[in-house]
């Protein structure tokens, strides 16, 4: 990559014709031969082209001129006063973007530390669980009071959320009374009843959460948990977080409940 900032003009011809008249820019031509031309404000570029072909550059006398071609642009750079013309090595870039702080990453955490956030009474079950009136983030199970746990995850809560989750509690709920046991097909190990469903325990899981959602959550019965944002450095990446979703599929057995040195939260009601 190559680094210029000069006293310059700028001529383009290819679409049309335009000239930029002289003052100081930042000048970038990249490895791949992409010229960019800023100003010394501002995010957008004054002038760009790339599928660059050639490079000329030549002295006429009192001024340094840089000609890029492509197959049917021009873009000629008159520098009356390079200040700084820096030359950098070809340095490996291939590392691509890596969503941090997903709501499918803040799932997957969950499901990894799902006593300590929840209780150590309450055991893992799966992720996306299909109540038959959407898909619910989390289903847990209650080993003391033998009832689901269905929990819905976001990054910022907002009242609609909460009704959200009650949405979820009707539809399993009916599927119980109607004595739908396909309900509990999807649930990949464990022993389960419908029962289960009979009277399921209600949590929304946020990052944050203003006092209105609170006050939303306490009127309908909805459990408000806080995750704060210290998850977000025990990530999986979003493409496995996104494949894998019930990687950690636990059975619903007394004995499988991990204790945890301390609760972030306390237990449930």
């Amino acid at each position: 990559m190559r680094i210029i900032q000069s006293d310059c003009e700028v001529i383009y011809d290819g679409r049309g014709h335009t000239e930029l008249a002289r003052g100081i820019r930042l000048i970038l031509i990249k490895d791949d031969g992409t010229v960019i031309i800023h100003r010394t404000t501002g995010v957008k570029p004054t002038n760009y082209m790339g599928s660059v072909v050639s490079f000329d550059e030549y002295d006429d006398g009192e001024r340094h001129v840089i000609l890029a071609k492509s197959k049917k642009e021009q873009l000629m750079i008159i520098n009356y006063n390079m200040v700084v013309d820096v030359r950098m090595p070809k340095i490996p870039d291939d590392a691509d973007f890596n969503n941090v702080g997903t709501e499918r990453q803040q799932q997957e955490w969950l499901s990894r530390h799902f006593h300590e956030v929840f209780g150590e009474s309450n055991v893992y079950i799966m992720r996306e669980f299909q109540t038959g009136d959407g898909s619910c983030d989390l289903l847990g199970y209650d080993t003391v009071h033998k009832r689901a746990v269905l929990i819905e995850v976001k990054r910022k809560a907002v009242k609609k959320d909460v009704y959200q989750v009650l949405r979820y509690r009707d539809a399993v709920m009916k599927a119980a009374v109607e004595r739908k046991h396909g309900i509990l097909d999807q649930i990949p190990s464990g022993d389960y009843s419908l029962s289960m469903f009979d009277k399921p325990h209600l949590i929304l899981a946020a990052e944050s959460v203003s006092r209105g959602v609170e006050n939303e959550c306490e009127q309908h019965g909805v459990k408000f948990v806080c995750t704060g944002t210290e998850w977000r450095h025990d990530t999986v990446p979003n493409s496995v977080a996104r494949k894998d979703v019930n990687k950690y599929a636990t059975r619903t057995d007394a004995n499988d409940l991990e204790p945890v040195s301390s609760s972030l939260f306390d237990d449930n009601e």
